[in-house]
């Protein structure tokens, strides 16, 4: 169960520390500067851009997957660790896609994503 909670922590400290973020750089989403923005803009959410939170968390799960203690236990399959970062590359792109973030938004969210996967094995292993 260590495993489970060491991936558990991992995504929790990154969407929690992206939302934080959000909350404090206000970034407005890309759909504010096209023709959709007068329906978007009353939407809190259009207001919070930066980072991606659902970067932060995908490349947290993609991360602890690579760093995830396995006790007793054999290790994962390395394809299952690369198609979950594939998944995570692809839900950064999906985004930028969707007019939900900009590159810059996802980019950071990933690298939050990465450094909470690695502080939370640090701290807890």
């Amino acid at each position: 169960y260590a495993e489970v909670a060491y991936v558990a922590d991992a995504s929790a400290w990154a969407l929690g520390s992206a939302e934080i973020i959000k909350a404090l750089v206000a970034r407005k989403r890309p759909v504010l500067y096209t023709a959709d923005a007068a329906a978007a803009a009353s939407s809190l959410e259009s207001q919070r851009s930066f980072p991606s939170g659902h970067a932060a968390v995908a490349f947290a799960l993609a991360t602890s997957l690579f760093l995830v203690p396995r006790a007793g236990a054999a290790p994962l399959p390395a394809w299952h660790k690369w198609a979950a970062l594939a998944t995570a590359v692809s839900i950064g792109a999906l985004r930028v896609a969707a007019a939900k973030h900009f590159p810059s938004d996802v980019v950071a969210g990933a690298a939050l994503g990465v450094v909470s996967a690695v502080t939370v094995r640090a701290i807890r292993f």
